[in-house]
This record gives structure tokens, C-alpha cells and sequence, in this order.
């Protein structure tokens, strides 16, 4: 994808990688067929430019973007505390040292997986209409 002076799509094909200086060490990175994470936190993909607030967040540009945007978390997620990266083709995702999921996709931004809110989860995948995750329950404070 070729992206315009903003980083945006503006449809010419570009495979060649870019280079995103940034003072922050990245420490970990994942990347699936439509999003790419690097931890400190920026994003690459479709409707990655959010802003947190609580734990969901609402799309401030829905457009395509091939250059890395900052991920402004609003202080709720602490880049520290970020454990594991998770991916899927259409989102990407973090785990908290807590095990909270949080993922970012094109239709919601980036959002709490509240479907894993009962459980300490340690990885985090997802695909084509499947999620797979490897936690225990909070209910029973790991024993099984």
C-alpha cells in the first residue's frame, strides 16, 4: 500500500519498509495480514488512529494508514504493563500484566475484550471466525 505525506493509503502499492523514528526502545512486535503492533505503542492497519477513554474507544479516522501513528492510550494503558502482543487479520492485541485483553480492530478502535474479562489470560490469538486463548479462570485464582 502506498500512503500519502499523512501516511494515509492513496492506492499505489509500496512494499518497501519504512523507517519510524522514535526515541522509545521497542521491545516486541507482531504482525498479521492487515495490522502490525510494535510495542511503545504504535500501530499500523486499518482504523488504527484511536483515542482510550475508559476502557473503549471510538475511531478518530477511519482510513487506512501504512506509516506508524502513535496510539494515544489517555493514561489507561500503561505501555509498561503491556506483557504479550496477540494477532488476528482484521486486529491486533495486548495482555496486561493483570492478564486484561485490550484489542484494536477497524470496526470498534481499541476496546477491552470483555469476553475474557472472568479470566487471567497469558496469549492471545485470533483468525478467520476463531479466538483462542491460554488462561485460568479469576474465579479459582489459577487452581484447576
Amino acid at each position: 500500500m502506498g500512503a500519502d505525506q499523512h501516511g494515509r493509503k492513496n492506492g499505489e502499492d509500496q512494499i518497501t519498509p519504512r523507517l519510524v523514528r522514535t526515541s522509545a526502545p521497542v521491545v516486541a512486535a507482531k504482525s498479521s495480514h492487515f495490522h502490525t503492533l510494535i510495542l511503545t505503542v504504535w500501530v499500523l492497519g486499518r482504523s488504527q488512529a484511536v483515542h482510550l477513554t475508559g476502557e473503549k474507544t471510538g475511531r478518530t479516522n477511519p482510513e487506512v494508514h501504512v506509516s506508524p501513528v502513535a496510539v494515544d492510550v489517555g493514561g489507561v494503558l500503561d505501555p509498561k504493563r503491556i506483557v504479550r502482543l496477540g494477532k488476528g487479520v482484521h486486529n491486533t492485541s495486548i495482555i496486561l500484566d493483570d492478564g486484561r485483553v485490550f484489542a484494536w480492530d477497524w470496526k470498534d478502535g481499541l476496546h477491552r475484550v470483555d469476553a475474557l474479562s472472568g479470566y487471567h489470560v497469558e496469549s492471545y490469538e485470533t483468525g478467520f471466525g476463531s479466538n483462542v486463548f491460554l488462561g485460568h479462570s479469576k474465579a479459582t485464582n489459577g487452581q484447576v
